[in-house]
C-alpha cells in the first residue's frame, strides 16, 4: 500500500466489461457497432500484450506498412469482444459475420475499413468512455455515438 493517492484513470469494472460504440461518420453513415474494452496505453500488461501479438502475427515495427497492423492488431485482440456490422442492404441473404479476433484484425486492416480503426482506436484508448455513469446502474450495455 503506497501513501499516496492517485484516482483510478477508468472504473474498472466498466473497462473490463466494455462499451458499446456506433460508429457514424460526419456525413451519417453508420460502419457498425462494435464492443470495446479500456486499452491502457501506459500499462506494462497492454505493452507485454501488443509484444506478444505483435511477435506472433509478425509484425515488424520497422516497416511503414505495420503501423496499420499494429493498431489492427491492437483493437481485434485486446480491445473488442463483439461487433455488429452492417450488411449489404441489395442483398437480402446477407448475415453479418460472427465476431472473432482473427475476423476483426482482417477487417481492421481493409483500406475501407481504416475510417472505422481511426474511431475505434479514440473509443478504445479514451478514458472518458470508460466511466462508471447512470446507464450502468440499470442497462446491461450502453450504445454510445461519436
Amino acid at each position: 500500500m503506497s501513501k499516496f493517492y492517485v484516482p483510478a484513470r477508468v472504473n474498472k469494472a466498466v473497462a473490463d466489461k466494455g462499451r458499446w460504440f456506433t460508429v457514424e461518420d460526419e456525413a451519417g453513415i453508420v460502419y457498425g457497432e462494435f464492443k470495446l474494452k479500456f486499452i491502457d496505453q501506459l500499462s506494462q500488461k497492454t505493452a507485454r500484450d501488443k509484444k506478444r501479438i505483435y511477435a506472433e502475427k509478425r509484425i515488424n515495427n520497422d516497416k511503414e506498412n505495420d503501423n496499420t497492423k499494429r493498431a489492427a492488431a491492437s483493437l481485434a485482440y485486446i480491445s473488442m469482444i463483439d461487433w455488429k456490422l452492417p450488411t449489404d442492404p441489395n442483398d437480402k441473404k446477407a448475415v453479418s459475420p460472427a465476431f472473432t479476433p482473427d475476423d476483426a484484425y482482417e477487417y481492421l486492416q481493409m483500406e475501407e475499413a481504416h475510417i472505422v480503426m481511426i474511431y475505434l482506436a479514440d473509443y478504445a484508448s479514451n478514458n472518458v468512455y470508460y466511466q462508471e455513469d447512470e446507464d450502468d446502474a440499470g442497462e446491461e450495455e450502453t450504445v454510445r455515438k461519436n
